[in-house]
């Protein structure tokens, strides 16, 4: 069997069904952990490993060669790795944790390697599109109420949980998730998956599609009361004008403003008071915990320069080491988790590498020719953009799904740019 020919561009197919499994499986894992006892996390791993060994067959070493970006999470992946020598002692967390830390993020390698062509794109983006109907399906009959038993189980299993996951007397929505503000920005993600294409489309069935996707995402945004995507959204809107200036498009981004303001100021319901809070750190609760909890580690972040070992904080930290310290303190910001984890100097190297990637893809973005091109590259640019920003009050870089999506929005950004250089 000629291993190569599974590359030649007849099999479309059989790459885009190995990504569309790898993300569906990667989606539905905290639902599948809900609904039966299975790993549904070494699912994720046991495909990714497949589909970066089919990569590496086809490139050998050039897989971790040929392109910037793999050079940067493979030095990354080498720091976490010496961690493990530096704390043999948190090894079982450390196995636990890396797989989030770093080993996911190669999916950087499937998606870039496996995404030959437009279609490819294509395909992927109609995945997502499609499937996020029925996740905002599912999240808004769980705001009407409908929560099957093994969700309730679910929220009932961890008191904190409980207490997270209530708002106002009622029930905060996750739909497929693990909790309400990873919904909420997942689906920040698939709203400029629908709005961006639909200032471009011609065929009305295709404005059809992208309108109810906008529609639906944004509805499920507000009813999951999660500030950050609130503010995210936001943010990527005044981006896409930034990037993208027109007098009609401001027009229009002025008029919903408007409209959106009206509603929040001048209504009294418990929605109106969640998004106001978003942008009100000042009388926010939540922020100035925050400002407690970050206040008091940030010295003993300086007492060690690289960390206190992976894994040491939130679920692994709990799994292990309940009796630290460290296991109970909450972190809620994804650089203040990596500072505790892997030191300052950890936190410097991931940064450094995150901002590589972003200046990189800005760059890429300036030398686009074609305006179709650049509305694309967009779709995948300003949500990983907004995944960088969203890491500072929430952990999106660090977990599962929202790690890997970041890894595909990269990918998909760079193959825009080569295949518009190709044209």
């Amino acid at each position: 069997m000629n291993l190569s020919a599974l590359w030649q561009d007849n099999h479309t197919r059989l790459r885009t069904s190995i990504l569309i499994a790898f993300l569906a499986v990667t989606l539905l894992a905290s639902l599948g952990s809900r609904l039966t006892n299975l790993p549904t996390g070494l699912l994720i791993d046991v495909i990714l490993a497949s589909g970066l060994f089919l990569v590496f067959l086809k490139y050998r070493i050039g897989m971790f060669t040929s392109h910037p970006i793999m050079m940067l999470l493979l030095i990354w992946f080498i720091f976490c790795l010496g961690l493990a020598f530096l704390y043999p002692e948190k090894i079982v967390s450390w196995v636990y944790a890396i797989r989030n830390y770093s080993l996911r993020l190669f999916s950087f390698a499937l998606f870039y390697f496996m995404i030959r062509k437009q279609d490819d794109l294509n395909n992927l983006h109609n995945f997502f599109l499609l499937s996020s109907i029925p996740i905002c399906i599912y999240g808004l009959l769980q705001f009407a109420g409908f929560f099957p038993g093994f969700d309730q189980d679910y929220i009932a299993s961890n008191v904190g949980r409980s207490e997270r996951f209530s708002h106002d007397g009622k029930t905060r929505i996750f739909s497929i998730f693990s909790d309400p503000t990873t919904l909420g920005m997942y689906l920040s993600i698939m709203f400029f998956f629908a709005a961006i294409p639909l200032v471009r489309a011609r065929r009305i069935i295709n404005r059809g599609i992208l309108a109810i996707a906008a529609l639906m995402t944004s509805m499920v945004i507000v009813l999951a009361y999660s500030r950050t995507p609130y503010v995210l959204v936001l943010i990527g809107c005044i981006l896409f004008l930034v990037f993208r200036p027109s007098k009609q498009r401001f027009m229009a981004f002025a008029t919903l403003g408007l409209i959106a303001f009206i509603f929040v100021m001048g209504s009294n319901s418990s929605i109106s008071d969640r998004l106001k809070s978003g942008f009100q750190l000042k009388d926010n609760v939540s922020w100035e915990i925050r400002n407690v909890d970050r206040n008091y580690i940030t010295p003993k972040i300086l007492e060690r320069p690289l960390g206190y070992g992976l894994g040491i904080t939130g679920y692994t930290g709990h799994k292990f080491y309940d009796n630290s310290y460290l296991s109970n303190f909450q972190t809620n910001n994804g650089y203040l988790k990596l500072s505790v984890e892997t030191g300052w100097l950890g936190l410097l190297l991931f940064t450094c590498i995150i901002a590589v990637i972003l200046l990189q893809l800005f760059r890429y973005f300036l030398l686009l020719k074609s305006r179709g091109s650049r509305n694309q590259f967009l779709m995948y640019f300003i949500p990983a953009i907004l995944l960088v920003v969203g890491n500072f009050p929430q952990e999106p870089l660090t977990l599962n799904p929202l790690n890997v999506i970041f890894m595909y929005l990269v990918a998909a950004a760079c193959r825009v740019y080569e295949m518009d250089k190709e044209h």
